[in-house]
């Protein structure tokens, strides 16, 4: 056993793998999903633990209509690295596309015990109160979002939303 060999197929080993991941983003920056999935998947088996590849790739299964798929990632990634918050993000989204409102503000309110001023996460949390029609719950964090970011275009436009279903209570 030689150990400086050892050392030479490690080394070679996360070049390659380091080469596979750039790969991925390139392919998913251009659009080649197909080809971002595979390398993705690639780099994927061999590590786990990347939350920007699991995340990236949980987007794509998202696109591709695998959505087993891309919960089981999202799922995967916050367990194994909390701390990463798009995953709350891009999972609460996908929660809410789905219409599992409350499974989605869960997710929310975990990423906000880790970033409890994340404007993404506050709209997220706001469209779930909308979506229920919680129209004065939905507001009171909408405007916490305009608070941090008052030039937020997103955030006004579903205010502006509210607004229109207050007004049309009457």
């Amino acid at each position: 056993m030689n150990p400086k060999n050892d050392q030479n197929k490690e080394k070679d080993f996360h070049i390659t793998l380091k080469k596979n991941l750039d790969l991925a983003l390139v392919n998913h920056k251009n659009g080649n999903l197909d080809e971002a999935i595979l390398n993705y998947e690639f780099y994927f088996s061999k590590n786990q633990s990347n939350p920007v590849c699991n995340t990236n790739l949980a987007m794509i299964y998202k696109a591709k209509k695998r959505t087993d798929d891309a919960i089981s990632l999202y799922e995967n990634t916050i367990d194994n690295c909390p701390e990463f918050i798009n995953s709350y993000i891009n999972y609460s989204s996908l929660l809410l596309e789905l219409k599992l409102y409350n499974k989605s503000l869960d997710i929310i309110e975990k990423g906000l015990l880790i970033d409890c001023q994340n404007v993404n996460l506050i709209r997220n949390k706001s469209l779930v109160f909308y979506f229920l029609n919680c129209f004065e719950n939905s507001k009171k964090e909408i405007n916490k979002t305009l608070l941090l970011q008052p030039n937020n275009y997103n955030s006004k436009l579903i205010l502006l939303n509210l607004e229109y279903k207050f007004n049309n209570k009457k």
